[in-house]
């Protein structure tokens, strides 16, 4: 869910917009709408929206005092002059203007949509960070972690986990149970998330659990507890025989 904020004067450009958010963005929320700055400034700052609606002419007075909202898209509305400055607090992700049409507002918000997503994405990494980058005598059987995907977080157990394979810039996750979680963050991702839980990548496109190995072939590959054949490049045998050694 999206919480959206209105700021302007202007009736016959906030409803043909919120009219075409209520048809197309059903995951987003109008939590206000404000003619008067201040008062619209002052939910913003109790509720702290995702994405504000504002008019040109009354973002200087949203912007004093040295606030900034660094956690919140802008899309302005072009209703009279355009101040010369505007935007010294705010990033638009967007413009509007008069007579409102739907490609504009599309443009607009999906813009300001992805920036919101791509963020939103980046804490829940950062998080996922802070929480698996634990003491490395950490048990893994203890350990649950949120698998960013493009729908939210797949809550997995690490001891559950078989491998990791590079798809371009994603990775598809095979566990005990599924094979078919797709995550929007890349295998380099993955390896800094579960190196502390006997995790090793055989080669540059896999990221294997050294716990779920049934059989290492001499010539270079691994048997995988799902009955998959892993490849173990060259350069990386002799670590890997000397890891699994100490597991």
């Amino acid at each position: 869910m999206i919480k959206a904020v209105f700021i302007s004067r202007e009736k016959e450009i906030i409803d043909p917009i919120t009219q075409i958010l209520a048809r197309i963005y059903p995951d987003i929320q109008v939590n206000g709408i404000f003619q008067c700055p201040l008062e619209g400034k002052q939910l913003i700052q109790e509720n702290e929206p995702d994405l504000l609606f504002i008019d040109y002419q009354l973002s200087e007075p949203v912007q004093s005092d040295n606030w900034q909202p660094t956690t919140m898209e802008t899309i302005f509305l072009g209703v009279g002059k355009q101040p010369e400055s505007p935007v010294q607090h705010f990033r638009p992700a967007g413009l509007i203007r008069k007579p409102i049409e739907t490609d504009q507002v599309i443009t607009a918000v999906n813009t300001a949509q992805n920036r919101i997503f791509n963020r939103r994405h980046q804490q829940t990494y950062e998080t996922i960070l802070q929480h698996l980058h634990a003491p490395a005598n950490k048990a893994a059987t203890d350990q649950i972690i949120g698998i960013p995907t493009i729908d939210g977080l797949e809550i997995l157990n690490v001891r559950d986990i078989i491998r990791c394979e590079g798809l371009q810039k994603c990775t598809r996750i095979v566990t005990r149970t599924r094979s078919d979680i797709v995550s929007s963050y890349n295998l380099g991702e993955f390896r800094k998330l579960l190196e502390n839980f006997s995790f090793f990548s055989p080669h540059k496109s896999y990221l294997v659990n050294l716990h779920c190995i049934k059989k290492y072939y001499k010539e270079g590959t691994l048997l995988m507890e799902d009955n998959t054949p892993v490849p173990v490049s060259r350069r990386c045998k002799k670590k890997f025989l000397a890891q699994i050694l100490h597991i």
